[in-house]
């Protein structure tokens, strides 16, 4: 995942450096996040066929090709970071083969338990957001994409030594094209691949674009960006976070309150006339998936 948003600290330099309109902007830093989350589907298939232990390495280290491309020639052309976007996409299909992974080690009643433990991992476009600017500023462009092609060539070998396979797990027989068209008839899959589309991808397509987005609707630089997400952590209210945007005009921050307030009034209103109807549908969805299980 740090890998794998990589390019989104650095949109906005990238995009004035390069002359990229905002439509530009956002497809650099679109295409991996698409890559990386339709990817998820044969990798998912491969993962099943040959297991974690061996998968785990190999995404990493296909990982690294992309990061070292961009590293030495993402910023040269619009053309070079959407291919190295597009092979970066990889980085993003790692989800797909730990959550198998993990959940082949416990009993289903652990199984979330574990997932969850896991997916902290996704901590990494935090990580991204945090370190990939400062380490711009202590080296130099291609200083991030090295220090993270260093730690997945890390992981890589410490995957390879300490992981393993769960025992007993049974490898499908049947071919890739005849188990994802087994899938797609059941209900359930489109069911939990909706809640997983505006979840999920709903936290990821925001937080890869929330630094083109400040740039461009309220001009906050890069560092200004850095500051604003540290405090973020220290901070839970959009007003306290107002607060430490102090270069923003008066009627800018007039209309980011508004909005924050206006937002919330409504989702707090929706969801109180909404709740029992969610959570019976809710219900429903997870036992019928109980069901078909």
């Amino acid at each position: 995942f740090w890998a794998w948003a990589l390019i989104s600290p650095l949109a906005p330099s990238l995009a004035t450096k390069l002359g990229l309109s905002s439509f530009q902007q956002s497809l650099i830093v679109a295409v991996p996040v698409i890559v990386g989350s339709l990817g998820r589907i044969p990798i998912g298939a491969l993962t099943d066929r040959f297991g974690g232990r061996l998968m785990l390495p190999i995404v990493s280290v296909a990982t690294i090709v992309p990061v070292l491309f961009l590293a030495f020639f993402g910023d040269q052309s619009l053309a070079t970071l959407l291919i190295g976007g597009f092979f970066l996409g990889i980085g993003g299909t790692s989800f797909a083969v730990g959550v198998p992974f993990v959940s082949a080690w416990f009993p289903p009643e652990r199984r979330g338990l574990a997932i969850v433990i896991f997916g902290v991992g996704m901590v990494g476009t935090a990580i991204s957001a945090f370190t990939t600017v400062r380490l711009v500023e202590f080296g130099s462009s291609a200083t991030p994409f090295l220090v993270t092609a260093a730690a997945l060539a890390i992981y890589a070998v410490v995957a390879w030594l300490l992981l393993r396979d769960a025992p007993g797990q049974v490898r499908p027989t049947t071919s890739m094209a005849k188990r994802v068209g087994e899938t797609l008839k059941l209900g359930v899959t489109w069911q939990a691949a909706a809640l997983y589309a505006t979840l999920f991808g709903g936290y990821v397509a925001f937080s890869v674009y929330l630094p083109s987005l400040l740039k461009a609707e309220y001009d906050l630089s890069i560092n200004r960006y850095r500051e604003t997400v540290y405090e973020e952590v220290k901070y839970d209210k959009p007003t306290d976070i107002l607060k430490r945007l102090k270069k923003l005009n008066e009627a800018e921050a007039k209309d980011l309150k508004l909005s924050f307030a206006s937002e919330r009034a409504g989702l707090i209103a929706a969801f109180r006339k909404h709740f029992r109807e969610y959570d019976l549908a809710e219900a429903v969805t997870f036992e019928r998936f109980n069901k078909e299980v």
